[in-house]
């Protein structure tokens, strides 16, 4: 601590997220994502977290790397994180999807868009694995 300006003190510590450490390393271009993700999950509203935990969960079950954020985000922030973190895919979830029961998988590479029923969504990853 003195070295710091500080009184002399005998133990020091220190704090920090990983998940910001990684994301600012990438952005300031000091490492590369490593390795992508899978499926990014986007959600938006309290029911949609709840369905986002559960899909996350039987991705993660079929053998799929999943990235779930732990707060609500808006979408155009949670796409930006999820092409920062390598995905091939975003999740999107928001209160309309889960009362329909057709959630939005896009493909970030591409950028297309497509519903799919839960059962379906698993088909459609497994055949594009």
């Amino acid at each position: 601590m003195e070295l710091l300006g500080g009184p002399p003190t005998r133990a020091t510590g220190f704090a920090i997220g990983e998940d910001r450490l990684i994301l600012s390393l990438l952005e300031a271009g000091k490492m590369t994502a490593p390795h992508g993700r899978d499926v990014y999950i986007a959600w938006m509203g309290e029911k949609a977290y709840t369905t986002a935990v559960r899909a996350a969960k039987n991705l993660r079950a079929a053998g799929f790397s999943v990235e779930l954020p732990p707060a609500e985000q808006k979408f155009g922030k949670a796409l930006g994180q999820a092409d920062k973190l390598g995905a091939r895919y975003a999740l999107i979830l928001g209160d309309n999807e889960v009362a329909s029961g057709e959630w939005t998988l896009k493909t970030l590479a591409t950028g297309e868009q497509a519903k799919f029923s839960e059962a379906s969504l698993m088909e459609f990853l497994k055949k594009h694995e």
